[in-house]
């Protein structure tokens, strides 16, 4: 044991003869024990823990970021591409029964109403199921993208969720992008961006008309 080697062998100082160690208390071999046990449960901790994949962190898209020049798909298999148009194009993330992209449609609203001039403005929704009905209802005469490709950014699209409003200049860069319905610091970067003003702000617990004093309150949630 090691503890007999570290306390020796003590001399009697009355006649000179050697002294035996004392035993380890039943204490110390109880730590001893303990401490092992420890270490043993750490090792096999670290060993879980390299040999198990780890989990890559959402990412999604920013500026900067590169699309190609086809977007995706429509409901009728055509192509939709930034070829189509000459202007910039704002990507409308949305879906049928998003209970934020229906708080969020008078701003998107008075957005393609200002800048349709400047912009081009296409709906993209990640299912194609009852979308006719809902841009026919908000009377958002948009191209439709229902099919997206995978990998890439348009992975990030999706990990985004609706609502989003991605702005995309001709050569396919991503300019601006932004996740979640107008709270009062988002509609005063799009209102700075496009140069139009927004009738509401969508903070955390209400919906604020711009010039009311009316408020719908609303359980706050960004909704996949």
């Amino acid at each position: 044991m090691w503890y007999l080697q570290t306390i020796g062998v003590r001399m009697n100082a009355s006649n000179g003869s050697e002294v035996a160690p004392k035993v380890p208390s039943r204490a110390l071999l109880v730590l001893l024990v303990c401490s092992g046990l420890c270490n043993i449960i750490l090792g096999v901790r670290l060993i879980a823990a390299k040999s198990s994949p780890s989990v890559p962190a959402l990412v999604y898209v920013q500026a900067g970021a590169r699309l190609p020049m086809v977007l995706g798909w429509g409901p009728d298999e055509r192509p939709v591409s930034l070829s189509d148009s000459s202007l910039p194009t704002v990507l409308l993330v949305l879906r049928p029964g998003c209970h934020w992209c229906d708080a969020n449609m008078p701003n998107w609203q008075r957005l393609i109403d200002g800048a349709r001039q400047r912009y081009r403005f296409v709906a993209v929704s990640f299912s194609e199921n009852g979308l006719a009905e809902y841009l026919q209802r908000y009377r958002l005469l948009l191209p439709a993208i229902t099919s997206l490709p995978r990998g890439g950014v348009f992975d990030q699209i999706r990990a985004g969720g609706t609502p989003q409003t991605i702005v995309v200049g001709p050569d396919g860069t991503v300019r601006r992008a932004w996740l979640g319905a107008c709270s009062s610091q988002t509609k005063l970067e799009v209102e700075h961006f496009f140069g139009i003003s927004l009738p509401l702000i969508i903070s955390r617990n209400r919906t604020a008309p711009r010039a009311s004093g009316l408020s719908i309150r609303m359980q706050f949630r960004r909704e996949a």
